[in-house]
């Protein structure tokens, strides 16, 4: 009879458990395209796979945002190019390891026309973000979305964040965490 007991209370122990577990998953960040624990689809130029792209045909979602001029910028402004959004805040430590990076790309990138590296600032005011570019004497194109709007609109987590976009403004990929110049600098090849 004992041995019945403790078999049946083990058994109700694992079924709380399992759904304790599944009711945190459905109450944290709800699951979108852009979203998981894994990175989205991961970046192939970052992790080096040469491959089609499997799009999965995702419309990204269209934005308006200023940039550090006040310039209305949306992403319907470069139909049929390349777009890499990295979203990013002066704060996070690797966004600022990552920032020299994506300058250089950036330039690179302008050069040959082919894909548009928009650094997009997320939650912070505009004069903390141009003070911080010019300090550092970074050129690359800079997104201004105080409120996080767009950031909660795809879905993402944590900075930073680069979501890929391809020519027909679908989403190809994106990865969590910090990039190099030399994967985005592969994107011309897609």
């Amino acid at each position: 009879m004992k041995k019945k007991l403790w078999l049946w209370t083990a058994l109700l122990a694992i079924l709380l458990a399992g759904s304790a577990f599944v009711y945190s998953r459905a109450q944290a960040v709800p699951e979108t395209p852009l979203s998981g624990s894994v990175p989205i689809e991961l970046l192939k130029a970052a992790s080096g796979y040469a491959g089609p792209a499997k799009s999965g045909k995702l419309k990204a979602p269209d934005f308006t945002l200023p940039d550090l001029s006040g310039r209305q910028v949306s992403l319907a402004d470069y139909k049929g190019k390349i777009v890499v959004l990295n979203f990013w805040t002066t704060w996070c430590s690797v966004c600022k390891k990552e920032m020299p990076e994506l300058d250089e790309a950036s330039s690179i990138l302008m050069k040959k026309g082919e894909v548009v590296l928009l650094a997009v600032n997320t939650g912070e005011a505009p004069e903390t973000v141009k003070q911080y570019m010019k300090d550092n004497a970074y050129s690359l194109p800079v997104l201004l979305d105080p409120d996080s709007s767009l950031f909660k609109k795809y879905g993402l987590r944590g900075y930073p964040t680069t979501v890929v976009i391809n020519r027909d403004g679908t989403v190809y990929g994106g990865v969590e965490g910090a990039i190099t110049a030399d994967s985005l600098l592969k994107l011309g090849d897609l």
